[in-house]
């Protein structure tokens, strides 16, 4: 693990395996945790880098205006505090959105690229949705805030069948909460990510990647990211909701390795 300045404050990565470098980005909780399930097989073919976004985790919490922008901007300053010239790059959910601003604005810098349970600009459920859940952030506080977040992004199966773990991972996040106002922030940054004009100049081959049951971003927002993306594909889980990775590992897994280490010809 390693701590990387920025003009705004620290980054907390970790750093595993050796090979060509691979970015795990995580969504709106921001933590590199999220990526627990796929680290130990994805570092047996690349270098797999991880991050706490700022204002999450043990990274830096500053009081800024954050945004997708200023998101994939911390990621810059990762790769070139770690050496790293250029990096396939999973992004999911929000990660997924500072993938797409990425290949965009620095193109030159990633290779394949893959967006997860993300999307290309909000909708009308989308703004309604973190409407109600800042809402319930305000009126309500973290603690529902955060198991209204959890319980969404789990199929119900999977909860019932997950209880202890479900209220473990929930008293987690209560601890590693930023408060009201950096969440606030950060849920800004998330209704204000449209690039829906500008995806169709991505030119990195890309895999489009969703479960079929997620609830949060669901597959008709994945559905629209392959069509507009030019080298994309889509692949779709049938079980797993938002946290698919986490939740059905082995089948994200497996689809993102293939993609990743082989491209289009093999997924």
């Amino acid at each position: 693990m390693t701590y990387i300045e920025t003009s705004e404050g620290r980054l907390y990565a970790e750093s595993v395996g050796e090979g060509p470098a691979v970015l795990l980005i995580p969504g709106l909780g921001g933590r590199a945790a999220f990526w627990s399930q796929q680290i130990a097989p994805f570092a047996e073919h690349f270098r797999v880098i991880t991050h706490d976004h700022r204002g999450a985790g043990r990274s830096d919490r500053p009081a800024i205006t954050y945004s997708v922008q200023q998101m994939a901007k911390d990621v810059l300053y990762l790769m070139d505090s770690l050496g790293i010239d250029k990096a396939h790059a999973v992004g999911h959910s929000t990660g997924g959105a500072v993938v797409q601003q990425l290949a965009l604005d620095t193109p030159d810098r990633l290779d394949r690229i893959v967006l997860s349970a993300s999307w290309a600009g909000p909708t009308s459920f989308f703004k309604a949705l973190f409407a109600l859940r800042k809402r319930i952030l305000v009126e309500l506080g973290p603690e529902a805030y955060l198991l209204d977040g959890i319980l969404r992004a789990h199929p119900a199966g999977h909860v019932a069948k997950n209880w202890a773990q479900i209220e473990t991972t929930a008293a987690d996040r209560l601890k590693a909460f930023a408060g009201l106002d950096i969440e606030g922030r950060r849920i800004a940054a998330v209704v204000a990510h449209d690039l829906r004009d500008r995806i169709p100049e991505i030119r990195h081959q890309a895999l489009v990647v969703c479960a079929e049951d997620d609830q949060i971003t669901p597959i008709s927002f994945s559905r629209e990211l392959a069509e507009r993306v030019p080298n994309a594909k889509l692949a779709t889980i049938d079980f797993g909701g938002h946290f698919c990775p986490q939740v059905n590992p082995e089948s994200y897994t497996a689809e993102v390795l293939s993609f990743l280490r082989h491209g289009h010809d093999e997924t």
